[in-house]
């Protein structure tokens, strides 16, 4: 196969196309210039050999990969820049093919006795991966063609490439999107083709930010289970998906509560996923669960909580959540995490716990906004030490007979970040209908100084005129850096 040189070198083969890396500075123009700067990235390190034998190609193994080389940018039709909107101009690219042979005949990849499981140590996605990761580190963007001619940027695309030496790691998530094609009624999860299994569908039965975030949960965790158990899910299979799943590279145990998806064929070759468990179930569940005079903590999972609490608080608390931390399972706490979030129209983050809440306050009522509960932070910076120091006060707020509410200043008798008191203050209330609400209360740390004199003051009037003023926002946001002075 010759090198392709250009837009016109490129169509015909890009249905044979995996990937393509853009690169700001131009490429060698020839062949033989092209396989001597290939060899120069160290690919024999990762057992690729360098050919130019009808163009340029990398074998490893019984794997050939095709190189095709771009002059110039590559066409912007028909690419998805909703990653990257502002996309440089490159200043060349490379385009990487599979079954493509010399006399132009096309092969798909077979799942067969010869290739088993494309993730396996040397399975074709797992040289091809490494190939691009060693690829991206140079360039400025990735594009891939069977996930819609998604444009990723190249470090992000490399990071989630990162571990592909340990055999348990299957990095799908890299290679797959899911997105919703105009005027259509499906969320579509593409990019399965590239292991040898179909793509996926589903159609939310609303399109509000509950119902479409639980449609990519349950086509991520579809993908997941197909990818991790190397076959396609059968026609007529019930698959069970944990509400609030987030599957990932790496094998996981689920558990909690799930919702059911029936797997249908579609006349596109993909699998369609269809729900069959009450729409209406997590948000009952949450009812029993915080029913007044005689909740039932149990009848609602710890993910279904947590999934409720995080959509409600988008409301209360506008904002997006960039990390997640959880505290290490050794310290044997309360199962929960903390939420690491922007804060709409103003600077900071806000650190606020998600877990507690599930579980009323032993001695708290609803109407003094006791019962259920999570704690938050204005901070003017974020970390694990903080994140865990936010986490620890919520374990001991559980762990007390009486509940914490407005007002109550907690003193603690190990210090930290260097603080012993913490001032609780009213903060936003989260409805999660048709159940109790969850009340966040601000913690605002104290020096030791100020203990006595915000007591005598009252502490809900001396924290009202904290919150209430915006030139001592600033104040605010940097109390949690007071324990390092």
């Amino acid at each position: 196969m010759p090198t392709s040189k250009g837009p016109t070198g490129l169509a015909s083969a890009r249905p044979q196309a995996r990937v393509s890396v853009l690169f700001a500075e131009s490429l060698p123009a020839t062949p033989e210039s092209l396989a001597g700067w290939l060899e120069g990235l160290g690919l024999a390190e990762l057992g690729f050999t360098v050919r130019n034998e009808q163009g340029v190609q990398l074998t490893s193994g019984r794997h050939t990969v095709h190189v095709l080389l771009g002059t110039g940018p590559m066409p912007r039709e028909g690419l998805d820049l909703r990653q990257l909107p502002n996309l440089p101009r490159e200043a060349g690219y490379l385009t990487l093919a599979t079954g493509v042979s010399p006399g132009g005949e096309g092969e798909r990849l077979a799942r067969d006795e010869s290739n088993p499981d494309p993730w396996a140590g040397d399975g074709w996605m797992r040289v091809l991966s490494m190939l691009v990761a060693r690829l991206a580190h140079e360039g400025m963007a990735v594009v891939l063609h069977q996930a819609g001619s998604l444009v990723k940027d190249s470090s992000t695309f490399a990071r989630l490439l990162r571990s592909l030496s340990h055999p348990d790691y299957r990095p799908f998530t890299a290679w797959v999107d899911v997105s919703r094609g105009a005027g259509s009624r499906q969320l579509r999860l593409r990019g399965m083709e590239s292991f040898g299994l179909p793509d996926l569908q589903l159609a939310p039965e609303e399109w509000d930010t509950w119902e479409t975030t639980r449609a990519r949960e349950a086509l991520y965790f579809a993908a997941y289970r197909m990818v991790r158990e190397n076959r396609m899910l059968a026609v007529g299979e019930i698959l069970e998906v944990p509400l609030g799943v987030q599957p990932g590279s790496w094998p996981e145990s689920f558990d909690g509560d799930m919702v059911s998806y029936r797997v249908r064929a579609s006349e596109h070759s993909s699998l369609v996923l269809e729900r069959i468990s009450d729409a209406a179930e997590p948000f009952t569940r949450w009812a029993r669960a915080s029913a007044p005079g005689k909740p039932s903590p149990s009848s609602v999972g710890l993910n279904t909580y947590q999934a409720l609490f995080r959509h409600a608080l988008e409301g209360a608390l506008p904002g997006d959540t960039v990390a997640e931390m959880a505290p290490p399972a050794s310290q044997g706490l309360p199962p929960h995490v903390v939420l690491i979030r922007t804060r709409l129209g103003t600077s900071g983050f806000t650190l606020v716990t998600n877990g507690f809440g599930r579980v009323p306050q032993p001695g708290g009522t609803r109407d003094s906004g006791s019962a259920h509960v999570e704690l938050a932070a204005w901070m003017d910076s974020h970390g694990p030490e903080r994140a865990m120091a936010l986490s620890a006060l919520g374990a001991l707020m559980q762990s007390k007979e009486d509940a914490w509410a407005q007002g109550d200043i907690a003193v603690l008798s190990e210090p930290l970040l260097g603080l012993r008191h913490f001032l609780l203050a009213p903060g936003p209330v989260v409805p999660v209908p048709p159940g109790s609400p969850v009340n966040l209360l601000w913690v605002i740390p104290l020096h030791a100084d100020e203990f006595e004199k915000v007591r005598r003051a009252g502490p809900l009037l001396w924290a009202h005129r904290l919150l209430k003023d915006p030139s001592r926002r600033t104040e605010l946001r940097q109390r949690w850096s007071l324990g390092v002075h």
